[in-house]
């Protein structure tokens, strides 16, 4: 049972029972909720449980609930994630006529709910919430509103709510409630890798699609003193300040800065070598900058808000950050802009529309919670900062922030989230819809990261498991889901997953080989689960040895180890396999220890099989009849050997529409000549 105050209580029963205006009783009706309807402003808990017992559509709630939304999650500080609100959308406009919240028995707090316009609402009600497993009825004076918030000031333990009202105005004229087929894509520069800019090309070339780290401060300062800083920029790309002041910090030397640089990395150069190769390489630009966060001696991933203080809800806040994205896109998108828009430090070619990127990613991990609040972005503040990383949010910061500005061809892809959280998408759209004139969704790409663990993924990592003890198929198609119903138009990557080779960190896999076994599979089970590309973390290793999660999750060893792992091999070959193949589904192998997926060459009709055992416990079918559809007469097995980058290949003889084949944890590709 828990506590309350006589004087709480009293509170509550006169504001719970107060005389309201009347409404025509054959007009109000319970209205049909859902979890679909609930957008989570915090993307923390489920707040779909506020929906999920709702009792018979003709009768008062009187049932008993148990499910409750709360946000005490592993995640960070509970505080971040206070009050804890959550909007429901009716779809259309209601007059709402009463208002039942069921009032567990675990914590007390204030509960408001308030209606009309989103981001500037009107307070409807308050509830203390000091019974105990009761539902506490409100009537209400009769308010027009599509737009209900429930804002928590504690972790309440509010279970449900049940809203009387009856329909106004007119109703809704379109639906999302389906989410339309799909045609997956054709798997070109779609297979990637994270990296870095130094990394050894003869490597890099693993993959046709590379995400590179990227600090702001590579080009505006670097660990240095005396940089002007925003709106003063003196921007240095060819060469950059990386290399040539990180040797100093690491000696415990912060020199000044240096606006004729003569040392440092030339990313004109390295752009370009990726773009000749034929690897899509987009930056990850993340971090904040020393000369912002007063720190030159460190390296942050504090929000970039322009002073402390700043409300990072509005874009505005953003400017500086804006501002590099603009020049980013200035220099080496496909449109050149006017001279005297580049800020350009003295010693820099005056270059634009260098045409080496088309992406951009504006951040790591902004969901992350392990650096603190200054480092968390709600989803909110991210989507604040990403409105000015966009357009300016819409040119009202000026026509040089926001890479759409510089390059109108630009595309800008959402942070890869920690957590591969449909409520933090939901919510960044629901701020987009009613935060900017466009309504626009601002993102041309929506990106996840997810670690296939025992604990569930980063929150609490324990082991690495498989991609299919993990459902990573299923985890990928819930995002892919949200994007065919809600923005179709978007792209969506999953650009960071991987295991570690030193088995004992709490993100190994057991075994070399077994990284390299579960790397092809996770690629697969990304891409039937709908991704559109998918890169894994990452090239080489930070430490080989290093017993931190992470640590050694590449493909080569570290920087001066040369080890070439067996994934490095697989990965090599499975890209090769599949480039310029779709995913054309899941054959049903009436054995649960073989999966089989099908891909097809939509030009030349070809089809592969990609089959391998699902478990992790050595399982072995050794004479397994694979079925081939179409009748094909050719086919030839392609299976992964270490040290073989091409794989090893063997022709076989379809006989009456099947081949015989061993089966293992290994996958293996059987190539025929037509799929019908």
């Amino acid at each position: 049972m828990k506590p309350y105050r006589l004087s709480s209580l009293l509170l509550f029963l006169f504001g719970a029972f107060r005389t309201t205006a009347h409404f025509p009783p054959d007009k109000s009706q319970k209205i049909s909720l859902s979890a679909e309807m609930i957008i989570n402003e915090g993307a923390k808990g489920n707040a779909g449980f506020l929906a999920d017992e709702q009792g018979p559509k003709d009768r008062i709630p009187v049932e008993k609930c148990t499910t409750n939304w709360s946000v005490n999650v592993a995640e960070g500080e509970l505080s971040w994630y206070l009050p804890a609100n959550a909007v429901i959308d009716l779809g259309r406009d209601y007059v709402i006529t009463k208002i039942y919240l069921y009032d567990g028995d675990g914590m007390v707090g204030n509960c408001r709910i308030n209606y009309g316009i989103p981001f500037r609402w009107t307070p409807l009600l308050t509830d203390p919430l000091t019974n105990s497993n009761v539902w506490n009825v409100h009537s209400v004076a009769n308010n027009r509103t599509r737009y209900l918030q429930i804002s928590k000031e504690t972790d309440a333990d509010m279970r449900e709510i049940v809203i009387y009202g009856y329909p106004v105005g007119p109703a809704p004229t379109a639906s999302k409630a389906a989410a339309p087929a799909r045609i997956g894509p054709v798997l070109k520069n779609t297979i990637g890798i994270n990296s870095h800019c130094g990394d050894p090309m003869d490597k890099v070339e693993v993959a046709d699609f590379v995400r590179e780290y990227h600090s702001w401060h590579y080009h505006e300062g670097g660990f240095t003193r005396g940089y002007p800083g925003y709106p003063n920029n003196a921007t240095q790309w060819n060469p950059s300040t990386l290399k040539s002041d990180t040797v100093k910090k690491a000696a415990g030397v912060i020199p000044d800065w240096n606006p004729n640089l003569k040392t440092g990395v030339d990313f004109d150069v390295y752009y370009q070598k990726m773009k000749a190769a034929g690897i899509t390489v987009f930056p990850c630009i993340q971090g904040t900058v020393p000369w912002l966060n007063g720190a030159p001696d460190k390296h942050s991933r504090h929000k970039p808000v322009a002073k402390p203080g700043a409300d990072p809800t509005n874009p505005a806040s953003y400017a500086a950050h804006a501002d590099l994205m603009f020049q980013f896109a200035a220099r080496y998108g496909h449109t050149k802009v006017s001279d005297d828009q580049l800020k350009l430090a003295p010693n820099q070619p005056r270059k634009s529309g260098l045409g080496y990127l088309d992406y951009y990613e504006n951040w790591n991990e902004p969901d992350g919670w392990w650096g603190g609040r200054s480092d968390y972005f709600s989803p909110y503040e991210y989507a604040a900062l990403s409105s000015a990383d966009y357009d300016g949010h819409e040119s009202t910061m000026g026509k040089n922030k926001g890479i759409k500005n510089a390059d109108p061809t630009a595309k800008l892809v959402m942070s890869g989230i920690a957590i591969p959280s449909v409520e933090y998408l939901r919510a960044m759209q629901f701020w987009f819809e009613h935060n900017r004139k466009d309504h626009k969704f601002v993102f041309d790409v929506l990106t996840v990261h997810h670690y296939c663990n025992a604990g569930g993924g980063q929150a609490v990592m324990t082991k690495g498991v498989s991609p299919e003890q993990d459902n990573l198929r299923g985890v990928m198609q819930r995002v892919t889901d949200f994007r065919n119903r809600y923005a179709p138009e978007k792209e969506v990557w999953m650009t960071e997953f991987g295991w570690d080779t030193n088995p004992v960190t709490k993100q190994a896999a057991p075994t070399p080989e077994i990284q390299g076994q579960w790397l092809v599979r996770a690629f697969l089970a990304c891409f039937a689960g709908g991704m559109d590309r998918v890169a894994m973390f990452m090239l080489r290793d930070v430490r080989t040895t290093g017993t931190t999660q992470f640590d050694n999750s590449g493909l080569i060893g570290a920087t001066g180890d040369p080890t070439v792992k067996p994934s490095w091999y697989y990965v090599h070959t499975l890209r090769e396999q599949l480039s310029g193949f779709v995913f054309y589904g899941e054959t049903a192998t009436g054995n649960e220890k073989v999966t089989v997926f099908k891909f097809k060459n939509p030009t030349t009709n070809e089809g592969i099989y990609a089959f391998w055992c699902p478990t992790s416990d050595g399982t072995e079918v050794p004479d397994y009849s694979l079925k081939l559809e179409g009748s094909p007469t050719t086919a030839t097995l392609v299976t992964l050997r270490n040290g073989q980058k091409h794989g090893v290949s063997q022709k076989l003889s379809p006989t009456a529409g099947t081949v015989r084949v061993a089966v293992s944890e290994r996958p293996a590709f059987l190539k025929v000549n037509k799929m019908p």
